[in-house]
């Protein structure tokens, strides 16, 4: 159920639609840092970063996802995410990766 806070948001990637839903909050990762996305947030378009945290905060329960490049474009309606790859589990991540995420502070 969506509460007066939320907005749809909606991550695609090459495959299809990954996940889709209505959140209170967005945190994503941009290429100028992390970007803070609430309802009512002014129109943008950005690329995302290379590989860092996307965190989505749905009915007041945070989940977070590791993506992997793409584009951001928060429209009136609806925030999109292009994503090239999403990962839930981290657990396939290879260390070469996270040394990257890691050493550039995300």
């Amino acid at each position: 159920m969506a509460t007066s806070a939320s907005f749809p948001y909606m991550i695609i990637t090459p495959e299809g639609t990954f996940l889709s839903g209505e959140a209170e909050e967005l945190l994503v990762p941009s290429i100028n840092g992390p970007l803070g996305i609430l309802k009512g947030h002014t129109p943008y378009v950005s690329p995302l970063k290379e590989n860092g945290k996307l965190k989505i905060v749905e009915h007041g329960q945070e989940s977070f996802y590791f993506l992997e490049g793409g584009i951001l474009e928060v429209k009136e309606d609806i925030v999109l995410i292009l994503a090239l790859r999403v990962r839930k589990d981290l657990s396939d991540v290879d260390s070469k990766t996270m040394n990257v995420k890691i050493s550039e502070g995300a």
